[in-house]
């Protein structure tokens, strides 16, 4: 319980969070880290050892820890894989609606279009 009370802190402190945590902000989004990092630990190691795993690969937390470690105070929906999925998205409805002869030229200038246009 306490593993995904804490990722549910993760998330309201990133939410409502600025786009540089302030000092009070990054201290609850390490703190809720840790309580989540040390409570996943506890259920991995509690499944391994009842030979109970529920999940065919265990999940990696490695990209999380950076989000936490190495990018504070820098608010991870700001600038981390958040703005990415986004411009997937808009890459990818591009691409559907390019010529495959100039896909990747089109795609590429478009997608400089629309982020221009975006800081008008």
């Amino acid at each position: 319980m306490a593993a995904i009370c804490a990722l549910a802190e993760l998330e309201r402190v990133m939410l409502v969070g600025s786009r540089i945590f302030k000092a009070a902000e990054l201290a609850c989004y390490k703190r809720a880290y840790l309580v989540f990092r040390a409570s996943y630990s506890a259920l991995a190691c509690t499944a391994l050892d009842s030979g109970k795993c529920r999940w065919p690969t265990r999940p990696k937390i490695h990209q999380m820890e950076h989000m936490v470690e190495d990018w504070a105070p820098m608010n991870p929906r700001y600038f981390h894989n958040f703005t990415n999925e986004d411009s997937i998205r808009r890459i990818k409805a591009l691409a559907v609606k390019s010529h495959p002869a100039y896909l990747s030229r089109h795609v590429l200038f478009k997608y400089a279009l629309q982020c221009c246009f975006k800081w008008r």
